[in-house]
């Protein structure tokens, strides 16, 4: 078992036992076999890490969770084209940023979480086409 971070600031302050992650080993080997078939596996380990939806969550489950970390990240990355495109009136690149980023979270986000949902995990990973 493992715990994860539990002491913050310079070190002296310790979190209560309630706020530190516990780290099953079958947790870790599960992220890690899933990681092991992503394009990235660094990134596939860090963001299930972070969650801590991951602590027991079968395949399914972190299935979920990345699909909700692709549309956090999508939501944050279409945000700020848009904020850039207020700047830069129809520059291409934003524009493409913005319709390609849209895409993402009205079609492979829908896709990939229903996918996971219902156990088809080969039609998550393809996304829309």
């Amino acid at each position: 078992m493992y715990l994860g971070p539990c002491v913050r600031g310079n070190g002296n302050q310790k979190k209560w036992a309630s706020q530190c992650r516990v780290y099953l080993p079958m947790d870790a080997s599960l992220i890690d076999k899933t990681c092991k078939q992503t394009p990235n596996y660094d990134v596939c380990v860090s963001t299930l890490n972070s969650d801590p939806r991951s602590t027991g969550a079968d395949v399914k489950g972190l299935g979920l969770i990345m699909v909700d970390a692709v549309k956090d990240k999508a939501t944050g990355a279409l945000n700020k084209a848009d904020e850039l495109l207020k700047q830069s009136p129809g520059d291409q690149a934003l524009l493409s940023c913005v319709k390609t980023y849209n895409e993402v979270l009205q079609n492979d986000v829908p896709q990939g979480s229903q996918a996971f949902t219902q156990g088809d995990s080969k039609s998550a990973e393809q996304g829309h086409e």
